[in-house]
C-alpha cells in the first residue's frame, strides 16, 4: 500500500508509532477540516443546517450498507453502541422467564448491560468462546422457548479471533424468530464481514475504531420487516410526525425505527468526509484488508519465537484474526506503560496486550515497536 501517513500530521503518525488500530485509530487530516466546516455551516445557516445534515446522514447510511453489502437493511444512529443496544433490549418482552444467549468474550458493553439484566432475573446463558470452531453449536443447543435473543461479536475484542462460523446462526434464529444482534465494531472495515446470510440481522457497529470518524457515528442495523417496537426511543423514531397533530397511538418511522433525538452533527460531517479520502487513497475495505493481514502477519512472525519468555499469541495466523495481535502475558500493563514512554503506543486488556496496527503505520515503524518490545522481554 502507497504510504498515506502525511495525510495525518495531526495526529503525528511519523513521530510515534501508534499501534492503537483496534481501539482507536488516527484520523485524517480531512476529518478537522471538516469540523470547521460544521461550524461554518451552524453559523451560516442556523436551523436551515438540518438539510445540509440529513444529506450526511445519507451518505453514511449509503457507505455502511455498501461495507456490509446490505441491500435493504434500515439504520438508527447514536452517539454510543450502548444506547443502541439498550433501545433494541427495550424492544423485547423481557418478562415471565425470559432468557438471552451471549459469549463470555462480549464487549463491557454487551457484558455490563446484560448483568445488570441478570440482576433483576433475567436467565442469561454465557456461552464459552472458546473454542470458537464450535460456538453456533453451543449457542443453538441454548435456544429454547424462552430465548429472545443472541447477542455475539463478530470478531472478540480481547482476542481478536473472527468468528468465522456466524453465519452457521442465522438460518436455526430465523426459523425461531429469535433476533440475532451481531457487534461488528471489531470487524467492519477490518475483516471480510457483510450481511450475506445474515439479512435478518441486528448489527450494532460504529465509527471510531477501523473507519477513522472518531467518536460520534454508531450504528444500528436492523432488518426492515422486523416486528419489534423499542420502548426507549426518541421524537426522531417518527420524525415525520413531529409536525401534525399530537394522538395517543405510538407510531414509528420504518426507517428510523430505533431512533434517538437530537443529535451533534458534526461526527456525520468527519465521516462523510473520512469516507471521500478513503475513495480518493483506495482504501476500500478490501485493501485494508489486505494491508492488515500483511501488518499482523509481520507482528506474528516475531511473536512466535516469544513463547518461552512467557509471551504467548493467542493465534498465529492472520488470516484467523481482526485488525489486531492478542499476546497473553502477566506483564501487559507493565510493557504497555513502558513502550508508551518509549512513544510506542498500545493497549491491553487484562493479561492481554493488544498491538494493532493501521495503513499510516509503516513496515519500519511496526519493526522498530517489536525490537523494543523484544528487547524488554
Amino acid at each position: 500500500m502507497k504510504s498515506i501517513a502525511q495525510h495525518y500530521s495531526l495526529f503525528k503518525v511519523t513521530e510515534r508509532i501508534l499501534l492503537t488500530g483496534h481501539s482507536h485509530q488516527a484520523w485524517p487530516d480531512v476529518a478537522f477540516e471538516a469540523q470547521k466546516q460544521a461550524f461554518l455551516d451552524a453559523a451560516q445557516y442556523v436551523d436551515d443546517k438540518w438539510n445540509l445534515v440529513f444529506e450526511k446522514v445519507e451518505n453514511v447510511k449509503r457507505r455502511l450498507s455498501k461495507i456490509l453489502k446490505d441491500k435493504d437493511g434500515g439504520y438508527s444512529f447514536a452517539s454510543s453502541t450502548h444506547e443502541l443496544l439498550v433501545r433494541f433490549l427495550s424492544s423485547l418482552n423481557l418478562k415471565n422467564g425470559a432468557e438471552l444467549i451471549t459469549t463470555d468474550r462480549e464487549f463491557h458493553t454487551v457484558y455490563r448491560q446484560l448483568r445488570a439484566l441478570e440482576a433483576l432475573g433475567i436467565k442469561i446463558h454465557w456461552v464459552d468462546a472458546d473454542p470458537v470452531e464450535t460456538l453456533s453449536t453451543r449457542i443453538l443447543e441454548k435456544l429454547n422457548q424462552q430465548t429472545r435473543a443472541v447477542i455475539v461479536s463478530a470478531v472478540f475484542f480481547n482476542s481478536g479471533l473472527i468468528y468465522e462460523k456466524i453465519k452457521d446462526l442465522a438460518v436455526p434464529l430465523k426459523q425461531a424468530e429469535i433476533p440475532l444482534v451481531i457487534d461488528v465494531y471489531h470487524a467492519l472495515n477490518a475483516t471480510d464481514f457483510d450481511l450475506v446470510g445474515l439479512e435478518n440481522a441486528f448489527v450494532l457497529g460504529g465509527g471510531y475504531k477501523y473507519l477513522q470518524m472518531g467518536e460520534g457515528v454508531c450504528f444500528l442495523r436492523y432488518p426492515m420487516e422486523t416486528g419489534l417496537r423499542p420502548l426507549v426511543s426518541g421524537w426522531m423514531a417518527d420524525f415525520e410526525s413531529v409536525s401534525s397533530e399530537r394522538t395517543k397511538n405510538l407510531t414509528y418511522q420504518k426507517t428510523n425505527l430505533f431512533g434517538g433525538a437530537t443529535f451533534d452533527p458534526v461526527s456525520f460531517y468527519r465521516a462523510s468526509k473520512v469516507f471521500e479520502f478513503f475513495d480518493e487513497h483506495g482504501l476500500s475495505p478490501r485493501e485494508l484488508r489486505r494491508s492488515l493481514i500483511g501488518q499482523t502477519g509481520r507482528i506474528l512472525e516475531r511473536a512466535k519465537h516469544w513463547r518461552t519468555h512467557g509471551i504467548i499469541p493467542i493465534e498465529l495466523s492472520p488470516e484467523k484474526i481482526g485488525g489486531f495481535v492478542a499476546l497473553k502475558t502477566t506483564k501487559s500493563a507493565e510493557l504497555h506503560r513502558i513502550l508508551k514512554d518509549q512513544g510506542i503506543y498500545t493497549d491491553f486488556r487484562a493479561d492481554v496486550l493488544r498491538l494493532g496496527p493501521a495503513p499510516y503505520v509503516s513496515d519500519r515503524q511496526i519493526d522498530q515497536a517489536l525490537d523494543q518490545l523484544e528487547k524488554l522481554i
